[in-house]
């Protein structure tokens, strides 16, 4: 189609986001990748008419070993503990480090589950609004999630509001603050890694275990 360049933005009918060009261009990149794995085409999109493909930002995020490090320093600071606002502060920060990587969360999905109404420990669910929702949603989440959830729990109690609190106990722990604890943590670790690139870390670790099943990492990410 035809494709116009302009300021800042890419018009193909409607105008997006320089972010939004990077990230479909990169899903290009990787469709392209993979074909030539499977030795289905030699295209590689690395060069254009003579033009080299500058290097972008990676969207890969730490890999798995990353994140066995991350854990590792999360349940070290847990095992240390001694205090019950240290085993709260640790217990919470396990969590969130589990919920944005095994559940592939944002982290406002993640602020926006509510307790007790918003967890389903039976039906193995959480409750909230996802990207671009009018209303909350109930999406299934692997054990491993919940046993976090569970465990934080004891040491949150079972006041109902926000399931993790912030300043207050009615409303929820700020985006920053979810910024610091993650950095903290890979910090600490040694691992290069964004709280919102655990879940493209975890994106990348299910395609290649599932030799690029495109349509059951879109399940996962919703």
């Amino acid at each position: 189609g035809n494709v116009l360049m302009h300021g800042k933005d890419l018009v193909l009918g409607r105008k997006y986001a320089v972010q939004t060009i990077n990230h479909r261009l990169a899903a290009l990149k990787s469709i392209a990748r993979l074909a030539s794995t499977l030795e289905i085409s030699e295209v590689t999109l690395s060069e254009v008419k003579g033009l080299k493909a500058s290097a972008s930002r990676s969207t890969a995020g730490c890999g798995e070993e990353g994140v066995v490090k991350l854990f590792a320093c999360a349940e070290d600071r847990f095992r240390r503990a001694k205090t019950k606002e240290d085993k709260y502060r640790t217990s919470r920060d396990a969590m969130l480090l589990t919920a944005l990587y095994y559940g592939g969360l944002r982290r406002f999905e993640l602020m926006g589950v509510q307790w007790p109404d918003g967890v389903d420990f039976v039906g193995g669910r959480l409750l909230f609004r996802g990207k671009k929702r009018d209303a909350p949603e109930w999406h299934d989440f692997t054990s491993v999630v919940l046993e976090q959830i569970r465990r934080f729990l004891k040491y949150r109690g079972d006041a109902p509001g926000p399931l993790v609190p912030g300043r207050t106990p009615e409303s929820h722990l700020e985006v920053s603050m979810v910024n610091h604890v993650i950095e903290d943590l890979a910090d600490e670790a040694g691992v290069d890694v964004s709280p919102h690139g655990l879940r493209h870390t975890a994106a990348t670790v299910l395609l290649e275990k599932t030799n690029g099943n495109v349509r059951a990492v879109a399940q996962f990410l919703r």
